[in-house]
């Protein structure tokens, strides 16, 4: 589970930021590393149409409308997480997030 904190910041990736690319309605990675605590991760959809960067259960999301790029922050614990795209029809959009700690 994560802590109830995360914030949106700005559309600028940060130094240590995890780069998730959405291209072809699709996650370029399956499987994402990252260690607990506070993670940023910079969202850079390629596609001409809306993405999100979603994780489950917990309501962190970054939404990236087409051709565009966000960032978020969020506190994490150890465990594996879900995240997916939700936006109707996307359900194929998913990757694992590992987080180690």
């Amino acid at each position: 589970a994560t802590v109830a904190t995360a914030s949106v910041e700005s559309d600028d990736p940060a130094a240590g930021d995890t780069v998730v690319v959405a291209s072809g309605n699709e996650f370029v990675d399956e499987r994402i590393e990252v260690a607990a605590g506070r993670q940023g991760f910079w969202l850079d959809n390629q596609d001409g149409i809306r993405h999100t960067f979603t994780l489950r259960d917990d309501g962190f999301e970054i939404d990236a409308p087409g051709e565009s790029q966000q960032r978020g922050e969020v506190e994490l614990e150890a465990g594996v997480y879900e995240v997916y795209c939700a936006v109707p029809g996307h359900g194929n959009m998913k990757l694992e997030l590992v987080v180690e700690g």
